[in-house]
């Protein structure tokens, strides 16, 4: 038998296989080879048990002897391709024989799926949110020593390729003007704590305003998140 541990999976995620020969017959088999020719929509990583050669995608495994009621079990670690497309289905084959003539053959299918980063503000500190029921939107309240954080998840989970970038931009409400005034241009996220006081106060504003957040994550399918924002008000 062969199973795929995550199904279905967004390219460049880690599969792992999992490859079991059992020996039902009446018989011992003796000289057992595994060979296992790996689709063209992945490159082999590792195996539990290093294989005897490697031609290729085709990937073979000298067992020898297997015992009647006796099993032999392997992983084999492959990293899907990218640019895979949604509903792609990659298609695994392994054959096993040995030298009384029998032999076998199972395989494996693993979906190909896309999904989007998912990435949320954490608030370090007092704040309150209010539903804008009219615009459907929440508006936040923070004292100036609250912080924010970006925490972004890939999906689906297991099966997620992981978070490649994120990136965010401020802006300010400029009383006088009454229009948005851009603190800074799209940067990437590295994890640290955005207070939003101190940038209005180093760009010449008054700490207490209206800011704008806006933000949003990319994976390592190259699955892009659509751009989330959010006004946040910093008060005294």
């Amino acid at each position: 038998t062969k199973e795929d541990d995550v199904d279905p999976v967004e390219p460049t995620y880690k599969l792992k296989y999992t490859l079991t020969v059992r020996n039902i017959g009446s018989g011992d088999a003796s000289n057992v080879t595994i060979m296992d020719k790996l689709p063209d929509e992945v490159n082999y990583i590792s195996s539990s048990v290093t294989p005897d050669s490697i031609d290729g995608k085709i990937i073979t495994w000298n067992i020898g002897n297997l015992y009647v009621s006796d099993s032999f079990t392997l992983s084999i670690y492959v990293r899907v391709h990218y640019g895979l497309e949604t509903g792609f289905v990659i298609n695994n084959t392994a054959n096993v024989t040995c030298d009384e003539g029998v032999k076998d053959r199972t395989w494996e299918t693993t979906t190909i799926t896309n999904e989007p980063p998912v990435t949320v503000k954490v608030f370090h500190g007092e704040v309150t949110n209010i539903h804008q029921i009219l615009w459907n939107y929440i508006i936040h309240y923070i004292p100036k020593n609250t912080t924010i954080t970006l925490k972004a998840t890939d999906y689906p989970i297991p099966g997620f390729s992981g978070i490649n970038h994120t990136y965010y931009r401020i802006w300010r409400w400029n009383n006088t003007s009454e229009t948005w005034t851009l603190i800074f241009d799209w940067k990437e996220y590295y994890g640290e704590y955005i207070n939003l006081a101190q940038l209005g106060e180093s760009h010449g504003y008054s700490a207490a305003g209206k800011y704008e957040i806006e933000f949003y994550s990319i994976d390592r399918a190259g699955n892009k998140e659509k751009m989330e924002w959010n006004d946040v008000y910093v008060y005294e």
